[in-house]
């Protein structure tokens, strides 16, 4: 049995298809008008999006809170707290299609391949960081579950940061993102 099922409907001259999941009509995407004017179809997925990462932001601090002290919490918790959150994020994307979560895990990624080589730096270099503690294999110099992390990171504060600058403006935005980031 379909968890959905497309129709094809005119809005303003444009034909669209429309998305029908358990009962509610949801807009897709826009195949073409009639007019020169393209009539775009809004699809807010901001409180979708919004709740998935919020919802990963809380699993990710009470893992924390909760599991931070006990002697078996390693490199094994941060891994499965890393799938357990991309899991999130990948289930959001897959269902609402949402190309912009997408594109911000896809540069949280590439993000934590850069990593690799700051704490390369940071461990051979200076000396300024150590993950002895971690108990976890290596990718590099860095516990192999840390690009990953990082993906999850990014796609947190870079969708927040995003968020505060359309409602509060560029500057404060930043100032706001750079506060939750620190």
């Amino acid at each position: 049995m379909a968890l959905f099922s497309a129709r094809h409907a005119s809005s303003a001259n444009c034909k669209a298809v429309i998305r029908i999941v358990k009962g509610e009509e949801r807009p897709m995407k826009q195949i073409s008008c009639a007019s020169s004017e393209a009539a775009p179809i809004p699809l807010n997925l901001e409180p979708a999006r919004l709740r998935t990462v919020l919802a990963t932001l809380a699993i990710s601090v009470l893992t924390v809170l909760l599991l931070r002290d006990q002697p078996w919490s390693d490199g094994r918790t941060a891994l499965a707290l890393n799938c357990v959150s991309i899991a999130l994020f990948l289930a959001h994307i897959a269902y609402y299609r949402d190309a912009v979560l997408a594109r911000l895990l896809l540069f949280g990624l590439g993000l934590g391949v850069v990593e690799l080589a700051a704490d390369a730096l940071c461990i051979r270099y200076t000396r300024t960081l150590d993950y002895s503690v971690a108990h976890s294999p290596l990718l590099g110099l860095s516990p192999f579950w840390m690009p990953t992390a990082w993906m999850v990171v990014a796609a947190q504060i870079g969708y927040l940061g995003r968020r505060l600058m359309a409602r509060q403006g560029t500057a404060a935005g930043m100032a706001l993102t750079a506060l939750i980031g620190a």
